[in-house]
């Protein structure tokens, strides 16, 4: 092989190492999101765009599955039947009452974290304690900042709170 031949095949072998390397800096969280409030399509899809914009500011990509548009079409979602991977997290937006988990007063989410030092896969979201602060703001736009923080803790792991931002 010539020098040129070889410098060619060294050259399109390291411009791939470099795309790969890039392609996995920045891995994509799939969220599985569970609607069971029933929230308004055009709320919510404004809500989730939103919580996109704030994680793709922290360096986090994030793609929506949605599971659960009619509980019929949840055998048709095979993601949505399996148990959360590595790069999975799972979302409930929920009506008040629908969970027996025990919540600050007025919380407007929830986040299931594991043992100190792990991190969760499970979070929920209040959809009637977002509609009651969306009467001060948007309610598309406060959706987005719930999940955002509430996946936030997710992210974060145990001790997730701080002194301003999302996760205040």
């Amino acid at each position: 092989m010539g020098n040129t031949a070889a410098l060619a095949v060294l050259s399109a072998l390291w411009t791939q190492t470099i795309c790969l390397a890039e392609e996995a800096s920045t891995p994509v969280i799939s969220v599985l999101v569970y609607d069971y409030a029933g929230v308004p399509a055009d709320v919510s899809n404004a809500g989730l765009r939103e919580t996109k914009r704030i994680l793709e500011s922290g360096g986090i990509q994030v793609a929506w599955v949605n599971c659960l548009e009619a509980p019929d079409s949840l055998p048709v979602e095979r993601t949505c039947r399996e148990p959360p991977g590595p790069l999975m997290l799972v979302l409930h937006i929920l009506t008040q009452g629908a969970t027996r988990r025990r919540t600050e007063p007025g919380a407007a989410g929830f986040a299931v974290l594991p043992a100190y030092g792990c991190f969760g896969s499970s979070a929920g979201v209040f959809n009637d304690r977002v509609k009651q602060l969306g009467a001060t703001a948007p309610e598309a736009a406060v959706l987005g900042h719930v999940i955002a923080h509430e996946l936030g803790h997710l992210l974060l792991g145990t001790g997730g709170h701080s002194a301003g931002g999302i996760m205040k």
